[in-house]
């Protein structure tokens, strides 16, 4: 039978610390499998003794040193997700082996492996979709499902909309890994964050016959955040110069696996990567499945042309009412007391970011193009296109109460990321954007 090897890295174990809680339940749930032919291979980045913890788990396991550790602390990232792979994949033999990459903020049913096993046949790839959500250990333990981005408790998987999750946990036959370690060693450069789809993809893609297990084994996701959707969670994950040059080395390996583009350029990826693996199970789970991944497909498209429409909207709104809309902020801005503004400086940071996000992201190419004395020019920008989304154009109630909100999310997050792309300190600042906009309207 084949040795199934896991390519992971672990976190330094801290007393009373919520992320070795979790690094814990992932190794139980190693010790628990019914199928014990495998070898944990973890890459450590953080220069920490993982022997004394490994050793009390019932497997066998290897520990190896990360050998970019410097260059991943100087570019600020905390680990390879490629590096882990390319460590295990030096354990794998030619036709006795099978690669399992994985996050460890996950929890196994204990026939997982075993149904690897059965399910396995050579130029194959194997996962199980959808992971069950979970926000806390607690939660857990009550077998009560979340669905993080619409921020409730759900008890039936079907509800988990398959183009906003995906898996981060894949199994591909070894022989795979062999026949392509050249490619695959170009991913040693990938270091920090790395899209979730792109890990899926590689080395799921790799393989011919793709398979999903749910219906045979599942795998519980348990949140490394208590809200997942918080600022310091999106801001650990949103460097966007390391994802930048980690996606230049992605795209020489769409290229090698000569994949239509739709599955890594397109706002439906996720969905259709998620089709392409076939679920294993009866001809009624089958279907079902098939109508699953169908009605939330139309879903995307129509919700795609709505947003579309609403862009449109969105335009018209702030080409016309510009004017208005800076007199209306400097109005409100004046209204806003020095004490309130201090009152929501000092909020804890795990307030929702009030899609603050998919915006900078739009705008950070072009922002940076522009000289530093014109920074207070570009946060007017960027607030007068928040203040003229419809939703906030048509009800002057809200946009009133939430001006401020957006406001301090914007100069919190963006402040940050200027700062860590070392382009100035301290750029951001209310004070100073308040008199900005009195004296310029």
């Amino acid at each position: 039978m084949r040795q199934i090897v896991i390519a992971c890295t672990l976190r330094k174990f801290k007393k009373n610390d919520y992320l070795s809680k979790l690094q814990i339940e992932f190794l139980k749930s190693l010790s628990n499998q019914t199928y014990k032919n495998f070898i944990l291979v973890v890459t450590d980045f953080d220069n920490f003794n993982f022997k004394n913890y490994l050793s009390k788990f019932n497997f066998r396991f290897k520990v190896v040193k990360s050998k970019n550790i410097d260059i991943i602390k100087r570019k600020k990232a905390k680990f390879s997700f490629s590096e882990t792979i390319i460590h295990a994949s030096k354990l794998i033999q030619k036709n006795k082996s099978i690669l399992l990459h994985t996050n460890v903020e996950v929890v196994f049913e204990n026939n997982f492996f075993e149904e690897i096993i059965n399910n396995f046949e050579p130029n194959s790839s194997i996962y199980s979709f959808p992971n069950l959500q979970f926000r806390n250990l607690k939660e857990l333990k009550k077998n009560q499902f979340f669905d993080i981005y619409r921020n409730k408790t759900i008890n039936n998987f079907y509800f988990y909309n398959p183009n906003k999750y995906i898996t981060e946990t894949i199994a591909v036959d070894g022989d795979l890994i062999i026949k392509n370690r050249k490619i695959l060693e170009k991913f040693k450069k990938c270091i920090g964050t790395e899209d979730g789809y792109s890990k899926t993809i590689k080395p799921g893609f790799l393989a011919k016959v793709k398979k999903n297990i749910f219906f045979k084994s599942k795998i519980k996701n348990i949140s490394h955040s208590y809200d997942p959707l918080a600022i310091n969670h999106i801001i650990n994950h949103s460097d966007f110069e390391i994802r930048k040059k980690n996606n230049k080395i992605y795209l020489s390996f769409y290229k090698h696996l000569n994949l239509n583009k739709i599955f890594y350029d397109s706002s439906i990826r996720r969905i259709l990567i998620n089709n392409e693996f076939k679920a294993v199970g009866k001809l009624k789970d089958k279907i079902l499945f098939f109508l699953y991944y169908k009605f939330y497909l139309i879903l995307e498209i129509v919700k795609k042309l709505f947003l579309k429409t609403q862009s449109n909207i969105h335009g018209i709104i702030l080409n016309q009412n510009k004017r208005y809309l800076k007199r209306l902020l400097k109005t409100e801005i004046n209204k806003i007391s020095y004490k309130t503004i201090k009152k929501m400086e000092n909020k804890k940071k795990n307030q929702k970011l009030l899609e603050i996000i998919p915006e900078y992201v739009r705008f950070q190419e072009k922002a940076k193009l522009k000289v530093l004395p014109l920074q207070n020019k570009y946060v007017l920008n960027f607030i007068l296109f928040k203040l003229s989304e419809p939703k906030y154009y048509f009800n002057q109630r809200k946009l009133k109460n939430e001006l401020l909100s957006n406001i301090l999310n914007s100069f919190e997050y963006l402040s940050y990321n200027y700062n860590k792309n070392r382009i100035s300190k301290n750029i951001f600042s209310f004070e100073f954007f308040k008199l900005y906009i009195n004296e310029k309207i």
